[in-house]
């Protein structure tokens, strides 16, 4: 029996990272090889005055003594065998690594976005990307305030990462898990071992039967609204729609929440096929899926892989997306979706006008090719099989 302890720092902002982190939670409990447990900390709990007095967060955020010996008591009297790391900032700190370090224990990081090696984890700088940090330079992330929209808190995430990666800490990591392979060549070019890096696609428990569904004529865009997700690109691209379509102009409905909140209610004034029903969850969510055209993810960051490309499948539904990081390994351009060119909403507009070209029966023909490739790349079951091999591997090396 082998016992495994996950470790998570929750975002402020939920995220798909969560998500998996509580999937494959659940998905180890149910195995008979396999004791799992989960040690977090949230975020919000250091939310604007929350917590510590700042220069005290400061200080814990470099390394935070207390989860050290937490989890060094925990190790023990738990007996875990492997820990499986995914975001420690900003409150479990690198204190998670010298606690697997001292008791002995190998660390699997799971990757789900570009850190240590990037500031504000996306190697976004607000405006564009900005990749220096895979070459060991934060300074560019930093000057754009990476983090938390903050110089000074960007300058100290860039110190601690940097000492981490240039420390015993990163040493403490056995093996690294990339969730595409797109994400494993990042990290290769950075420096990080190909014999200590494998890429370990995300599973979806998929619905037993594809559920009915209508095509209603709109395309929906789900997705926290911060630049990165391309909303400015979507909006664009709808503008040239209104121009070469006019009245016969498809419908485009944006959800969700964010900072480009009042850039999509300036759009939704200006352009008649634009509207925006904000955050939405459950069955309202549910209802706009069963019922778009198609989902849009326009991402004009590296996606490390793209959930929302799983949850179009999964829903019968032909996938538009941009060729961007890891969404490019989900979708087969042409058979299950269109890809565009990141950024360019010239480019994401002609997709539309082909998508609005096929018949009927074509895009529906498209979705079930979507879910097809979901049910086997994507395999719920593989997926755990393939962590749990790894679990093993890594605990009892040859």
């Amino acid at each position: 029996m082998t016992r495994v302890l996950q470790v998570f720092n929750r975002y402020q902002e939920r995220s798909g990272e969560e998500l998996i982190v509580f999937e494959l939670e659940e998905a180890l409990i149910k195995r008979d090889d396999i004791v799992p447990s989960l040690f977090m900390a949230d975020s919000r709990e250091w939310a604007g005055h929350k917590g510590p007095w700042w220069p005290v967060k400061l200080w814990k955020m470099f390394f935070n003594k207390a989860i050290e010996r937490q989890l060094c008591h925990l190790i023990q009297s738990d007996q875990i065998d492997v820990m499986i790391v995914h975001n420690v900032y900003p409150i479990l700190s690198p204190a998670v690594y010298a606690a697997a370090r001292k008791s002995n224990i190998p660390v699997i990081q799971y990757l789900h976005n570009y850190r240590p090696f990037s500031v504000g984890g996306s190697l976004w700088s607000g405006h564009h990307l900005i990749d220096a940090g895979l070459r060991g330079k934060h300074w560019p992330e930093i000057r754009a305030k990476s983090w938390q929209n903050s110089f000074f808190k960007s300058l100290f995430m860039g110190i601690i990462l940097k000492r981490f990666v240039n420390s015993s800490g990163i040493n403490s990591i056995t093996r690294w898990v990339a969730c595409s392979d797109f994400v494993n060549r990042k990290f290769l070019s950075a420096g990080i071992d190909d014999q200590k890096i494998v890429t370990i696609r995300h599973g979806w428990e998929s619905m037993e039967k594809a559920p009915e569904i209508w095509d209603d004529g709109y395309y929906l865009l789900i997705a926290r609204l911060v630049p990165e997700k391309g909303i400015e690109t979507a909006i664009n691209a709808w503008e040239v729609l209104e121009r070469k379509l006019g009245d016969a102009c498809p419908k485009l409905i944006i959800a969700g929440a964010g900072s480009e909140e009042d850039r999509v209610r300036f759009a939704v004034g200006k352009l008649k096929s634009i509207r925006f029903v904000g955050y939405v969850s459950g069955r309202r969510k549910d209802r706009l899926l069963r019922r778009c055209r198609a989902p849009l993810a326009p991402s004009v960051w590296w996606e490390p892989l793209g959930l929302v490309t799983y949850e179009a499948y999964d829903y019968g539904k032909p996938m538009m997306a941009a060729a961007s990081g890891g969404l490019k390994e989900t979708i087969i351009d042409g058979v299950t979706g269109f890809l565009h060119e990141a950024g360019n909403a010239d480019d994401l507009a002609q997709s539309v006008i082909k998508m609005e070209a096929k018949t009927p029966r074509e895009r529906l023909e498209m979705g079930e090719k979507g879910r097809a490739w979901l049910l086997t790349e994507a395999n719920y079951e593989k997926w755990v099989s393939r962590v749990a091999e790894l679990i093993q591997e890594v605990k009892n090396p040859s």
